[in-house]
């Protein structure tokens, strides 16, 4: 047992260097900018969901044929779940009188009070089907991304409807 455990250890070192060695230097995500919003393509790396079922209970189903608004207001977002389809653009809105930082897979960037931001892509280019949390610094102590809202995307289905 003595002589295996620096063996193992050895070859663990190895394979680590191995990996750090064979790593993307391009996965790294988008950076927020000056701009009010960016987001870079990203269809063969969708953002996987973070939960089969959104934990708000009802999700509200947004109109065909314009984008899904998310609004951060003081206490919580409005809706505090949306269906959308692959084809929907988001829009997120400041509604509070600060500065808003916000992050949605490669949707991310700042706000300030009273702005908005639209997706450059449809969600569908990078979220994967499921429901995603939109994170962002407009709760908690404003310092830390944290849940503010959720995206229910369903590939293929009505958003029409509730759940």
């Amino acid at each position: 047992m003595k002589i295996l455990l620096p063996m193992i250890l050895t070859l663990a070192a190895l394979l680590a260097i191995a990996g750090a060695a064979c790593g993307d230097d391009d996965a790294s995500p988008a950076t927020p900018t000056s701009s009010a919003a960016e987001t870079t393509p990203a269809a063969t790396n969708l953002k996987p969901p973070d939960s089969e079922l959104p934990a708000a209970g009802i999700c509200a189903g947004a109109p065909a044929g314009s984008p899904a608004t998310v609004e951060f207001h003081v206490d919580v977002p409005a809706p505090r779940c949306q269906r959308v389809l692959p084809s929907t653009h988001i829009r997120l809105v400041n509604k509070i009188e600060r500065t808003v930082d916000f992050q949605l897979g490669v949707f991310r960037g700042t706000l300030a009070p009273g702005a908005d931001a639209t997706s450059g892509l449809p969600a569908g280019e990078f979220l994967a089907p499921g429901v995603h949390g939109i994170l962002s610094t407009a709760y908690g102590d404003g310092s830390s991304l944290v849940g503010s809202g959720e995206l229910w995307l369903q590939a293929g289905a009505s958003p029409a409807g509730g759940n």
